[in-house]
């Protein structure tokens, strides 16, 4: 609500990510509530065709639940709960208890949580350093994109990158709340520019523009609004007409709908750049995977020769 009050995300982040987030995970929580009483105070209703769910485990619920909207990079909602012990820390889910050391703090280890709580926080591997100057670039070229409070890892945190997924040269965006709102576990390739896909600079940009839910009607800030607003009240009265001074506003509002229109244009081809990415990254992996078996293959025919 803060951010939106300080015209730093979209309406929307309140209106509707904040039901899409809770609604699954307050109705799992009611239907276990049913569960737990049914089978503890009238099992007989089981023999009455009742639906009632399988019991989870407390820490699932407690702990593990997971949400899905568009504040975070989740492409869809698998499962409402997972086991926060074994389960890795992905967007959608809290951002998972590790203990880390990051530079400036080499000595002694800490628990992620003494991270969060106050804003956005990007958590890079030792060998992530693109992204972190990636991160700043973005929000110094961008006032209308949220601060980002950035940490890089040193190489002793392996726990960190099995538990989140991500290689040494990888990212972790938290938001707040806590719960991880993107992840790449990959480096800052300055090679997919060449390829027509955005640089790390850009991604940084597009993926916190859609956490933030900054759409093409929020283009301007509370403050610039008002400015905007104030400047078309006071219009020059050059011929003292009110015809002069609709015509002013009439020709005003016709440039901001025209600039709506060219931002959300942009706002389209970024979310078909993020869609291109994760759909190169998922070649990567297919690649690196098909090389692996060409390999043992040629092995196995080195072999037998």
């Amino acid at each position: 609500m803060a951010l939106v009050l300080k015209g730093k995300a979209g309406e929307e982040l309140v209106t509707k990510t904040y039901h899409d987030e809770r609604y699954p995970v307050a109705k799992k929580t009611v239907d276990q509530v049913f569960e737990r009483f049914v089978a503890r105070a009238a099992p007989d209703l089981f023999a009455d065709d009742v639906e009632v769910e399988e019991e989870v485990p407390e820490p699932h619920l407690e702990l593990g639940y997971q949400y899905h909207s568009r504040a975070l990079t989740t492409n869809k909602l698998g499962s409402v709960t997972s086991d926060p012990a074994t389960a890795k820390a992905s967007p959608g889910t809290m951002a998972h208890h590790v203990l880390i050391k990051t530079e400036g703090h080499e000595d002694e280890a800490y628990p992620v949580a003494d991270l969060l709580g106050s804003e956005f926080v990007l958590v890079a591997g030792h060998e992530g350093s693109a992204w972190l100057d990636a991160a700043k670039a973005a929000v110094q070229a961008d006032s209308a994109l949220p601060e980002l409070a950035t940490h890089q890892l040193t190489q002793d945190n392996t726990a960190f990158y099995e538990k989140y997924n991500v290689t040494t040269a990888g990212c972790v965006l938290v938001r707040p709340d806590g719960f991880v709102a993107w992840s790449e576990a990959k480096c800052a390739t300055s090679g997919w520019g060449a390829m027509g896909l955005p640089d790390a600079e850009h991604i940084i940009k597009c993926v916190l523009k859609q956490i933030m839910c900054i759409t093409p009607e929020r283009s301007m800030t509370r403050e610039s609004s008002v400015a905007s607003a104030d400047s078309a009240i006071a219009l020059p009265k050059d011929d003292g007409t009110a015809l002069s001074m609709a015509t002013e506003v009439f020709r005003r509002e016709r440039a901001l709908q025209q600039e709506n229109e060219d931002l959300q244009r942009q706002l389209r081809e970024n979310e078909e750049r993020l869609a291109d990415l994760r759909m190169f990254s998922e070649l990567q992996d297919k690649m690196a995977m098909l090389a692996m078996r060409l390999d043992l293959h040629t092995v196995g025919t080195d072999v037998k020769q």
